[in-house]
């Protein structure tokens, strides 16, 4: 769980006004301004950094056993939408869907995300590689699976995550992703235009994605 962030602006007076930043397990965006004063701001943020571990935030508990796996998908992907690369989250709704259809199609009798375990999980992996996918991209499956199962875990709707255990699989020298060595970078980086080093240089550093650099604000930073 993140703690909420302490920001600034300036009132209509021009006075400097604190304000918390924070997002709820539902992916809401709060910013709730405080005062004028930097140590309110910090005991509020300490406040609501305690309802968020308490999980007053969270769905009620009769609610969270229910919790569905479609549903537990939709509030994952809503509390990355302001927060990933559009196309991150079409990878992430691209492997929610193979995921939904395979328990509809295989575990129908799997109503909410309580009952399900490693090995359901193992088996949705089995049959997602014996549809012609290569290792590397059963893989992203997994990783999707474990951010998926961790979110759950993190906002309190599981205790444990069935995901934690699962092995990625090898893959070949031919499917694995060539990086520049730190040589090729500063070449790469004397050669281009000064107008774009500093974003290339920006990008290298942080590892951010191009889309995430372009929808990039001050209120991120």
């Amino acid at each position: 769980m993140t703690e909420p962030a302490i920001r600034t602006k300036k009132s209509k007076s021009g006075k400097k006004v604190y304000y918390l930043d924070y997002y709820t397990p539902d992916g809401e965006r709060h910013r709730p301004t405080v005062g004028t004063r930097k140590d309110d701001a910090t005991s509020a943020r300490a406040k609501v950094y305690s309802d968020l571990i308490s999980g007053k935030f969270d769905l009620p508990t009769d609610k969270s056993s229910r919790l569905s796996l479609t549903e537990l998908v939709d509030l994952m992907l809503k509390s990355k939408a302001n927060r990933n690369a559009k196309t991150t989250i079409s990878k992430y709704r691209a492997g929610a869907d193979h995921l939904i259809n395979f328990f509809k199609t295989s575990f129908p009798t799997l109503k909410t995300i309580s009952g399900i375990k490693q090995r359901h999980l193992e088996v949705h992996i089995q049959d997602y590689k014996r549809s012609g996918h290569q290792n590397s991209t059963v893989n992203g499956q997994i990783r999707f699976l474990k951010i998926l199962f961790n979110y759950a875990v993190d906002v309190g709707y599981l205790k444990e995550s069935p995901a934690r255990k699962l092995q990625k699989y090898q893959v070949d020298n031919a499917d694995k992703v060539e990086f520049w060595s730190k040589e090729e970078v500063v070449r790469i980086l004397d050669a281009v235009r000064p107008c774009w080093r500093d974003h290339l240089e920006f990008l290298y550093h942080t590892g951010l994605r191009k889309a995430e650099l372009i929808n990039l604000t001050w209120d991120d930073v």
